[in-house]
């Protein structure tokens, strides 16, 4: 019997499941229709002339991104609004200049939504400083990207054509690269401005333009001339894929478990094994073998250019040693012994095998000891040392010297071994130190005056806990390799001056005259006695981006931008390139102006997808910006995978990864929604595990405060609202809100500026605490916005003193807005002034949705006095000025709109507008209570599903706002005064007692074993 009963409720079990997903594919096919057709009506949108002001006198139909955002950023550009100089024909209270560069984006490809976070931080900085009165001015430009680009370039070619960017050559090479610049440097600068960024247009820079090019030789040529660079071999990380060197920066250490098997010069090999090989001994002087000892390496492969064995001095076990020499066991060569506290005692036997030419830490130990370095392998990684193994690629000759190894006797075993691997962040190659002669500049320094800056103060970082790691990575910096083997970047300004075919040495110099004049001075040449050639190299890139805050201005020419605009104010940027770019700034502008480049280095996180993975296109995470901005369907969000140069199977990985994400593609969100959106994430160095999902909720905000401007309209249209009006509200109300202060204590803190959020949950956010990672703490934030339980507030104990200050209820109602909008901009300003954007969000999101919207504009629904309405409009529009470093689009059409009713003083633009002003006293705060009073009353109607009730108060100074209580609490019938309150559903808020009568009064009845209840 009870058998049966399972399968019964099993059966009922899996009908349930079954109509659940089914209900759920509906709901995905309705989501992806609605997608589709956002993406469709994108071709009705009504299009303004190129530059012309668009017509906002149209009636305002439904809210849609791509209508409102569309034309206006053609009439910023075309008003000159981002030139620095504009803000004084609009303003006579312009302040100093601020200045700011966009860390120039690689034309690598595409912005992702790490460039889109980074823009809509710096822009809202920008716009925030405008707004204050600044001149700003905001530098846009792209990177060229040496490596990154090239390399791209050569695997379209490769992928397209199967030629190599040798069997085109340098010129046709470089002409392609140049193709593929224009074409996604015009893409950026149009997703640039997609996103309304007030960049100066006319002041863009790239990093191979002509002025760059000149600052860039100048720099060389100074920091040549003054001892700074020089030309020698040394070890450098090498990348034999794309033949050139790299930087320590440019390095991924990746780690490798024991016996991995990587795909490695075309094949797999095994990695993550220590070898233990024993070497023959003999004593000094004598080449006869008499004992063995035994080393461990990763890298039997190298022993062909071992030099040297190495041992502790304090190590007791190898004293014997030192009057022994060693016999290398492939090559045959007598090496020393040599005895330096750079091996470890606790490693194997102790014993370790010097490689001068292949390890960075055995070259350094060479020169101290004068030992020979001996080259293993070329620039293709194959075996340069002729013998057996020659010509071999580099893991090959590893088997084949262990097989060798072994049948001499000289190979003991091999362990599983922990290892990290040095990759090439670029190609994914396992580098190679090399040997080889380039040009280097020295650091140190540069490097201590940077750490000077900071300990000064006269250059700030924030957040502040980096510059730990600033002063440890500049005061352990190396010198800098300069030369990379490219075609696509700066081509060295050094010339090597060859006589009768042989090098007689190098000059640098700054055009090829002059490179002439040194070669004949320095090497006492006649014309026609020798030969100039240009070194075929190109400068890192992050050289030429290090010269970028100056260059950008003119340096080295002495122009008026670099006179008016250097330093600049601040440099904001990822904090994965502190030591990339933004330390090699300041030390190369600290030796080469004076001075550091910027005032303040403000860094960000890394933007992750919402699982807390790094984007990365092998992964399908990788977000266009416009895929949010305008929608994408799946099939589109694909194409963006297939069109790729991925490898067919790191395609297919990412292909399943975007259907794993976004199963119904992205739903179109706009700009103003994206940018609050990653603005809102942003809390100084933390990573962001960014959910594009909640755009849409951002999305539905925007829509909020378009609804809310139809009712403003409304509003001032019903009441025939005049300029007068507007006057005679705000000074009767300053003058009445003077004579009220005399008579009240001190206020609210401005921490409490909020409490009024929950009073109504019905927010179409369409964001739910299921959808959200459960690693993303800002995520759970947001959630908690809109769900959270109110906790019992601190003005709950204070009493209503209508009486006591001679206020009527529409008086406390617009104080109490204006209490809050006090609070909320001096939490909005602080927040700005102290980069802290998540905080800036939070706060005037939440007074525009729960204070301005749904307390204010429902209590205006019900009460239309003309004071009422004013409050509706002034509080409006200082809304839409303090969203408007976030969202400049629907600000901007919203504050036009605002504009063209003419019964407000607005400046042209809000671009060029004012902030909010704040007033110099405080306001009563008596409406807060009947806020609770009506955040109680909903919350336990709706917790005890009472659709409809009476309200009864034991105090008769509440009922003064029975009008705004009706408008917050639509589903009370009516509210009335009793000496004692009674009934199941009773609560209190400060000294006010009340009880809710549900319609059915039997309920009533069941009190004897009632307390208050407690929400």
């Amino acid at each position: 019997m009870g058998d049966r009963k399972q399968q019964k409720e099993l059966k009922k079990q899996k009908k349930l499941e079954k109509f659940i997903k089914k209900q759920s594919k509906a709901q995905q096919t309705e989501c992806k229709k609605n997608i589709k057709l956002q993406i469709s009506q994108q071709d009705a949108i009504t299009r303004t002339p190129e530059g012309e002001l668009k017509n906002v006198n149209q009636a305002m139909g439904a809210y849609d991104p791509m209508q409102v955002e569309e034309g206006w950023y053609s009439w910023w550009d075309k008003k000159g609004f981002f030139k620095p100089e504009i803000l004084k024909k609009h303003r006579d209270d312009v302040r100093e200049p601020y200045v700011m560069a966009l860390p120039p984006p690689n034309v690598t490809g595409k912005l992702h939504i790490g460039h889109a976070m980074m823009v809509a931080i710096e822009d809202a900085i920008a716009r925030y400083k405008r707004m204050q009165g600044f001149e700003v001015l905001f530098v846009p430009g792209c990177d060229h990207a040496g490596i990154a680009t090239q390399t791209v370039v050569e695997k379209k070619l490769y992928k397209e054509k199967r030629l190599t960017r040798y069997d085109l050559g340098r010129e046709k090479f470089i002409d392609m690269v140049w193709k593929w610049k224009e074409k996604y440097g015009d893409t950026i600068i149009e997703q640039i401005k997609r996103l309304g960024t007030s960049v100066d247009m006319g002041r863009y820079v790239f990093t191979l333009d002509k002025k760059v090019n000149e600052g860039v030789i100048e720099a060389f040529v100074q920091l040549y001339e003054r001892k700074l660079i020089y030309r020698e071999s040394k070890l450098i990380n090498w990348c034999s894929k794309l033949s050139t060197a790299l930087s320590d920066l440019e390095v991924d250490h990746k780690p490798v478990k024991p016996f991995t098997k990587l795909q490695v010069d075309g094949k797999k090999y095994v990695f993550g094994v220590l070898y233990a090989i024993k070497y023959p001994l003999a004593d000094k002087g004598s080449a006869e073998i008499n004992d063995y000892v035994e080393i461990a390496t990763t890298r039997p492969e190298t022993i062909i250019g071992d030099t040297a064995l190495c041992v502790n001095p304090m190590d007791k076990r190898a004293q014997y040693l030192r009057t022994k020499v060693a016999i290398n066991p492939i090559t045959k060569e007598v090496i020393p012994i040599i005895f330096d506290e750079y091996a470890e005692m606790e490693f194997g036997t102790g014993v370790v095998k010097i490689t001068p030419a292949h390890d960075f830490n055995d070259y350094d130990l060479a020169k101290k000891h004068g030992l020979a370095v001996k080259n293993v392998l070329n620039e293709n990684n194959e075996v340069c040392v002729e013998g057996s193994f020659y010509k071999m690629k580099r893991f090959y000759a590893r088997i084949k010297v262990l097989e060798y190894l072994r049948s001499t006797g000289l190979f003991v075993s091999e362990t599983g071994y922990e290892q990290t691997l040095p990759i090439c962040s670029r190609s994914g190659d396992v580098l190679e130190p090399h040997l080889k002669k380039q040009w280097w500049l020295d650091c140190k320094g540069m490097a201590r005056k940077a750490i000077e800056a900071v300990e000064s103060k006269e250059l700030k970082i924030v957040p502040d806990i980096a510059i730990k790691n600033w002063n440890y990575w500049l005061s352990n910096i190396r010198d800098w390799c300069l030369s990379r083997q490219l075609w696509w970047g700066h081509q060295i300004p050094a010339y090597e001056v060859l006589k009768d075919g042989e090098s007689a040495g190098w000059v640098v110099a700054r055009t090829k005259d002059e490179a002439k004049h040194k070669a004949e001075t320095t090497f006492k040449l006649q014309t026609g006695d020798y030969v100039l050639r240009q070194d075929e190299d190109v400068l890192d890139t992050w050289f030429s981006s290090g010269l970028w805050p100056f260059v950008i201005l003119g340096w080295p020419a002495a122009t008026d931008d670099f006179a008016r605009y250097f330093p600049n104010s601040i440099l904001e940027t990822g904090s994965d390139i502190l030591f990339f770019w933004v330390a090699r700034m300041v030390m190369l502008s600290l030796e080469l102006t004076g001075k550091v480049p910027f005032n303040t280095i403000l860094l960000h996180g890394i933007v992750r997808d919402a699982n807390g993975r790094k984007m990365s296109k092998s992964l399908g995470n990788v977000i266009d910006p416009l895929y949010v901005i305008e929608g994408v369907q799946l099939d589109e969000l694909a194409k963006s995978i297939t069109a790729t140069n991925l490898d067919p199977k790191e395609i297919k990985a990412a292909l399943e990864g975007q259907r794993k994400d976004f199963p119904m593609g992205i739903p179109r969100c706009g700009s103003d929604a994206l940018r609050f959106t990653l603005c809102s994430y942003t809390s100084g160095m933390k990573d962001v595990n960014l959910n594009i999902l909640r755009a849409d909720g951002y999305r539905k905000f925007c829509n909020k405060l378009w609804n809310a401007f139809k009712f403003v309209l409304k509003a001032v249209e019903s009441t025939k609202l005049s300029t007068d009006d507007i006057d005679e509200f705000e000074k009767s109300f300053l003058k009445s809100q003077k004579r009220a202060d005399a008579d009240r204590g001190p206020d609210r803190s401005a921490a409490d500026s909020l409490e009024d959020r929950e009073l109504f949950v019905e927010i179409s956010s369409g964001v739910n605490e299921r959808s959200v990672s459960k690693t993303d703490v800002s995520d759970k934030l947001f959630v908690k916005t809109f769900n959270k339980v109110e906790p019992e507030l601190e003005h709950s104990v204070k009493t209503l003193s209508i009486s006591e200050n001679g206020l009527s209820s529409v008086r406390c109602v617009i104080e109490w807005l204006y209490g809050k909008r006090e609070a909320m901009i001096e939490e909005f300003i602080s927040s700005m002034d102290t980069f802290n954007f998540m905080s800036a969000t939070q706060c005037i999101h939440q007074f525009a949705l729960y204070t301005y919207c749904d307390v204010f504009i429902e209590v205006v629904k019900q009460c239309t006095q003309t004071e009422y309405v004013a409050a509706l409009v002034l509080v409006f529009r200082d809304i839409i000025l303090l969203l408007h470093p976030f969202m400049p689009f629907i600000t901007e059409e919203l504050f036009q709109r605002l504009r063209a009713l003419r019964i407000l003083n607005l400046l042209e633009s809000i671009t060029v507008e004012r902030l909010p002003r704040r007033f110099d006293h405080e306001f009563t705060d008596s409406f807060s209570q009947i806020t609770s009073i009506c955040r109680s009353v909903r919350s336990i109607m709706d917790s005890n599903n009472l659709k409809s009730a009476d309200v009864q108060f034991n105090d008769k100074n509440t009922l003064c706002f029975e009008k705004e209580m009706r408008a917050l609490c639509r589903n009370v019938r009516s509210f009335e005064y009793v000496e004692e309150v009674q009934g199941r559903y009773i609560d209190q808020v400060g000294p006010v007692k009340f009880s809710i009568l549900p319609e059915d009064k039997s309920v009533i009845s069941d009190t004897a074993s009632s307390s208050e209840t407690e929400y």
